[in-house]
């Protein structure tokens, strides 16, 4: 492993949770990971929810994150974040 590439990847997601919200970073963080997992043909659960759904005591709740994200997948394919040779 290279702990200094390691040490400044550390330090450029530190600098943004700061900027931007940890939270925040990992709400689009989990998106762009489901996308691109989704693209590739590959399960995207794991990616795809910062908490585990089971935890959820509510269906509704659960029904709700579900859509919530797809909202989000479709937001961001409309901001152009991936190209569109990226969509297929």
């Amino acid at each position: 492993m290279d702990y200094e590439l390691y040490k400044q990847e550390v330090l450029v997601v530190k600098s943004l949770g700061e900027k931007i919200g940890y939270g925040n970073l990992m709400d689009i963080a989990s998106v762009l990971w489901a996308e691109d997992l989704q693209r590739h043909a590959e399960p995207d659960i794991g990616a795809f929810y910062p908490a585990i759904l089971t935890q959820l005591k509510d269906d509704d709740l659960k029904e709700d994150a579900i859509r919530n994200r797809f909202r989000k997948i479709q937001l961001y394919k409309n901001l152009g974040i991936w190209d569109k040779e990226d969509q297929k």
